[in-house]
């Protein structure tokens, strides 16, 4: 069957070698239709090649031959387990309502990274600074502002440190306030800690809504709307004895304690007298509250062996 339209395609195509914009408009139509609802259904790699080449040619004319998808959007490649050329993107969206995958510019926004395929990658962002995308957990699309695994970076760093970022980013860092900060101010986000405890359970909580103060007000933690239905959930209280709390670090003191918390903590955190919680803290410490800790999970001297901070744009 669908030879046989590829054949009536190729003599269309015959007949009009200079026709009118109506006839060849429609033409044209005819065939971008083969080509959506064959090719891209039925993953056929060479009907897709052969369509597109019968829509470029010159008796269609390209002006009136966009081969795109129903959000404006050009292929590339229309077939499953295709390896994308350097410099595009393997990406999934809705083409006609129907979901198809297909090889595209690289993204610039975690929030468009959905495929496992690309779980961790580095991409830069529109705003202009390289992130690292979550595109697996609960769904995908999250940027992650924190990570550490092996203790090799040291988070025990002062406040121009904590606002411009520190480490490697494709190991362990801290993204830095200045660029959570724009992150922030594309939309309403929300926000999930995740934990590795050193028993070898995982557990994280998760917040629907999150929220920084500005520089002036020392980006002062906001969150709210707390994701009980989640599974493996840490108990949320050890962060939110922080809501409302200012960022301290070592040489900025915003905490409500008579000591220093981040020097008794050895990392910057929105402390208070001082801490339910540190992520921060100084790796593999077990001394009385300088690990990074969630107290309800490790106590004051189990500290965490892994962690991350992530955060997702939240749906209009």
């Amino acid at each position: 069957m669908r030879s046989s339209i590829f054949v009536l395609g190729i003599a269309l195509v015959g007949v009009l070698v200079t026709p009118s914009d109506g006839i060849s408009y429609l033409t044209c139509n005819l065939l971008k239709n083969f080509y959506i609802n064959f090719n891209c259904v039925y993953s056929n790699q060479q009907f897709c090649q052969n369509i597109k080449k019968i829509m470029s040619s010159s008796a269609l004319g390209v002006s009136n031959c966009p081969y795109e998808d129903c959000n404006s959007k050009r292929f590339e490649s229309c077939v499953s387990n295709y390896t994308c050329p350097e410099g595009t993107f393997l990406s999934e969206w809705k083409m006609c309502g129907r979901q198809q995958t297909c090889c595209s510019n690289p993204p610039d926004e975690c929030e468009e990274i959905r495929l496992p395929e690309y779980n961790h990658v580095t991409i830069t962002h529109t705003l202009g600074f390289p992130v690292v995308c979550d595109s697996v957990t609960d769904g995908g699309g999250w940027t992650i502002i924190q990570r550490r695994f092996d203790g090799l970076q040291s988070f025990d760093q002062t406040w121009d440190a904590y606002e411009k970022g520190f480490g490697d980013i494709n190991r362990e860092f801290w993204m830095g306030f200045d660029h959570i900060i724009k992150l922030l101010q594309m939309g309403e986000h929300e926000i999930r800690f995740e934990m590795h405890l050193s028993r070898g359970k995982r557990k994280f909580v998760q917040y629907k809504k999150f929220g920084l103060g500005g520089k002036d007000d020392y980006y002062r933690l906001s969150i709210s709307r707390w994701d009980r239905d989640k599974a493996s959930t840490a108990d949320g209280t050890s962060i939110e004895a922080h809501n409302g709390m200012r960022f301290t670090t070592k040489d900025v003191d915003n905490d409500k304690c008579r000591c220093l918390c981040a020097s008794s903590g050895r990392g910057g955190w929105w402390f208070k007298r001082c801490l339910l919680s540190n992520l921060n803290g100084d790796w593999g410490n077990r001394f009385m509250s300088r690990g990074p800790l969630w107290i309800s999970e490790t106590g004051l001297a189990n500290p965490l062996i892994a962690t991350r901070i992530k955060i997702r744009r939240r749906s209009p």
